[in-house]
């Protein structure tokens, strides 16, 4: 399912108190370019730096359909474009190998790098996200998902601009059929 607007708003409630704590910084970053660009989680986590180009404020997206851009040039993307630029290491991957380690005795959290040359897992992407969900209380397991993310992005985007091949261009489907696939009703409205 998709997100309806109330569950929206806590998510971006949440990216608004989470974005500069050091446990959540990393997937906060992942899921504002999910939620600009309607990208795959295995689009997601498979960005490389080599990918970002600083010049032109775009980052090449390699997926099912081929090779595609998200430009970041608006006045509103400069958040979220300064916080790529800083993320971009010297290793291979955008969202490299990292992983969570509890301290239960003193209740901390610390995520350590483990590899700058492996990308980060869709299952690391996941498991942040059930985190998120449960903590903001969203429709649980079967029903709010990190798909559920991707679908808010076509169904909000079709319904601004009335344009479904655009859509489809920018989120990488292969053909209309399937943007259509996810906006359903709101073809015959």
């Amino acid at each position: 399912d998709t997100l309806n607007d109330w569950e929206f708003q806590r998510v971006i409630d949440f990216i608004k108190e989470r974005k500069n704590d050091e446990i959540w910084k990393k997937f906060i970053l992942m899921l504002r370019l999910q939620l600009m660009s309607g990208m795959r989680v295995g689009e997601l986590v498979e960005i490389q730096n080599k990918n970002i180009d600083e010049n032109d404020r775009t980052i090449w997206i390699n997926g099912k359909s081929g090779r595609r851009p998200i430009h970041l040039r608006h006045k509103d993307d400069e958040p979220i474009w300064n916080d790529v630029i800083a993320r971009k290491g010297k290793g291979k991957y955008l969202f490299y190998r990292t992983k969570l380690r509890f301290y239960p005795r003193q209740k901390h959290v610390l995520e350590l790098d483990v590899d700058e040359n492996l990308p980060t897992t869709s299952s690391y992407y996941l498991q942040r996200f059930r985190q998120m969900r449960d903590e903001l209380g969203l429709r649980g397991k079967g029903v709010i998902s990190s798909h559920s993310l991707r679908r808010y992005f076509i169904t909000r985007f079709v319904k601004e601009t009335k344009n479904r091949d655009l859509v489809r261009q920018i989120v990488g489907h292969q053909s209309t059929r399937m943007t259509d696939y996810y906006v359903g009703d709101m073809i015959d409205e």
